[in-house]
């Protein structure tokens, strides 16, 4: 049975609010449930499962400082996690908020990515808790028929006391061990995100340096084709640091979302190639996470190939659209090396394209003479991929590759 999606209640009177949440939510795989009142969403969260409540606190009737009361107070939906939204940013209302039982508090307008990571991290608390507690039902449920045994078998066998003792003393004693144990592994796991988090922070901050020493020499460079140089060399240094700036953001520190990254690495490379032309430029991948392994290669490969059609593709100031998609392989005609496992795994295909004027006759994709194009090929073999280019409408470069799970 495949497990359900997280429930989120998102509680709010503007109609406008409910959906831009939903708008937000359910691309991730959220299932959303509006209220539009307080008492409505008390209705709901004793009707149905929640795992979370977005709930605004400025509604008419009841507030979002009542509702989060009466949710906290009742003993079982107290351990759903509450998220006070509020235009309301005086000390006061935060600690009114507190009292009341808030988990968290996001103010409006909110940050997406913010608001995400913190709905992500509550998520994984609620489950903790209620892994914890269904843990001490189950163990108060083994001492309660431990006690009932022990109490037979004391009138039946009296002889027999002394050794059920030492049995259940054993047992207290493997009880302790297992949770000090268990205390040493996620003292060591949050040792391990807070290294890591400054591992891709100490990594990126210094990539970022590596920029600013580059704008450096661009600002005195005198010649067209060494600044042109300089700057082709920042965009690709640029692309790795905003891997290890994804990785420091995300809650998860071993996987990058593509969707976000592409999105911030070509509005900057819009930006500096594509400001004064009409370039529309669309990513279509969401929901698709890959390891820092996959994650650096195909940021390199995007920033040439997004850098190239900016710079080339429109000449003359002719508007025109970059797309870039992800989707996974129905053609199994190419091969994919196998994995441990002695299985192919599933092949996908990152796809960028443009409605510009085409590669110039002269550029032999198989063996190209630019910098660009031969890291793109380069890059492409370094993770086991192979590109295709198509010519018909524009360009368009195909990467195909295996994308490893997340459990590889």
């Amino acid at each position: 049975m495949n497990p359900r999606n997280p429930v989120i209640l998102c509680v709010d009177d503007e109609e406008a609010n409910l959906k831009l949440l939903a708008n937000i939510l359910i691309p991730r795989g959220y299932t959303v449930v509006s209220a539009a009142s307080g008492k409505d969403a008390l209705l709901k969260i004793k009707s149905q499962a929640i795992d979370l409540v977005l709930l605004d606190i400025i509604m008419p009737g009841m507030d979002g400082f009542e509702v989060c009361r009466q949710i906290k107070g009742d003993q079982k939906l107290r351990n759903i996690p509450v998220i006070l939204i509020t235009v309301l940013t005086a000390k006061k209302d935060r600690i009114r908020g507190i009292k009341a039982g808030a988990d968290e508090f996001l103010s409006k307008p909110f940050d997406q990515t913010e608001a995400l990571a913190r709905i992500k991290i509550l998520m994984k608390v609620k489950k903790l808790n209620d892994e914890c507690k269904h843990m001490e039902s189950q163990r108060e449920a083994a001492l309660e028929a431990l006690k009932k045994s022990n109490d037979e078998l004391e009138c039946r066998v009296r002889e027999r006391t002394a050794e059920l003792a030492q049995a259940n003393k054993i047992l207290k004693t493997d009880i302790i061990e297992r949770k000090r144990a268990e205390e040493m592994i996620r003292s060591s796991l949050e040792e391990k995100e807070v290294l890591l988090k400054e591992v891709h922070h100490r990594v990126k901050n210094n990539l970022m340096t590596l920029i600013g020493l580059i704008k450096m020499q661009e600002a005195k460079a005198d010649n067209v084709t060494f600044s042109d140089l300089l700057q082709e060399l920042e965009g690709r240094v640029r692309a790795m640091a905003m891997v290890h700036e994804s990785l420091h953001k995300s809650a998860d520190l071993a996987h990058v979302n593509l969707q976000n990254y592409i999105e911030t690495l070509g509005a900057h490379i819009c930006a500096q190639f594509g400001a004064d032309r009409e370039i529309s430029f669309s990513v279509q991948v969401a929901g698709v996470d890959v390891g820092l392994d996959i994650a650096v290669p195909c940021g390199l490969i995007l920033n040439e190939l997004i850098t190239n059609a900016c710079k080339h593709a429109f000449p003359a100031g002719q508007p025109g659209e970059i797309r870039i998609t992800f989707q996974k392989c129905r053609d199994k005609s190419r091969l994919v090396p196998t994995n441990n496992t002695g299985t192919s795994p599933p092949t996908y295909e990152l796809t960028v394209a443009d409605n510009g004027v085409g590669l110039p006759a002269k550029v032999n994709w198989k063996n190209p003479e630019t910098v660009g194009l031969q890291l793109v090929k380069m890059l492409s073999q370094q993770i086991n991929g192979s590109i295709k280019v198509d010519l018909i409408h524009g360009t368009a470069f195909h990467l195909r590759f295996a994308k490893p799970s997340q459990n590889d």
